[in-house]
């Protein structure tokens, strides 16, 4: 019974962690682009004084 539940852990650890870390991306990339765009903006800013 114990080797039943271990399994069932195992294969939803390796079925989670794969799903959540595309999910995990997909949701930070634009917030990664944008914090991009505004430091390119700022250097952009700085270099022209």
């Amino acid at each position: 019974m114990d080797e039943d539940i271990l399994a069932v852990l195992i294969i939803g650890i390796l079925l989670f962690i794969p799903i959540a870390g595309v999910t995990i991306r997909l949701a930070l990339k634009p917030v990664v682009e944008s914090v991009a765009r505004l430091m390119e903006a700022k250097a952009g800013t700085a270099s022209n004084e």
